[in-house]
């Protein structure tokens, strides 16, 4: 909750939002790659 006053508020932000925003990357590609992976077992 910090970091997005930080933001906000135009403060220096720590490490955790780019945490955040690397679980916000990478949670969709890593889905992304597993919905793949089914789609292309269940049509062959």
């Amino acid at each position: 909750m910090t970091s997005i006053v930080n933001l906000f508020t135009q403060q220096p932000v720590d490490t955790h939002i780019w945490t955040a925003l690397a679980w916000c990357v990478g949670l969709p590609i890593a889905t992304w790659i597993f919905a793949m992976a089914t789609y292309r077992r269940k049509i062959s």
